[in-house]
């Protein structure tokens, strides 16, 4: 993903997950959720799928899971110099 040509702007393909009504509040729902949602999995989806959009709820800086984040970032940043920061 990270060499895509086009990115669909919006979250209408985010893997998504639903579950029945009767099953809302049940333990086994709460138990994937915060799995799904855990710092551990979202690190791993980051250095096993990077450039995947993920859940919106996951917010935007994925650096924190992955270092391979940060370095690409840094490599694909433009370089500064002095005039342009002023």
């Amino acid at each position: 993903m990270t060499e895509a040509l086009f990115q669909e702007p919006s979250f209408a393909y985010v893997n998504w997950s639903a579950i029945k009504t009767a099953d809302t509040g049940k333990k086994w729902v709460e138990d994937v959720t915060n799995a799904y949602n855990s710092e551990a999995f979202k690190k791993y989806a980051h250095e096993t799928f990077p450039g995947y959009k993920y859940p919106k709820i996951w917010g935007t800086d994925h650096s924190a899971h992955t270092d391979t984040a940060a370095k690409t970032e840094s490599a694909d940043a433009p370089e500064t110099t002095e005039a342009d920061a002023q």
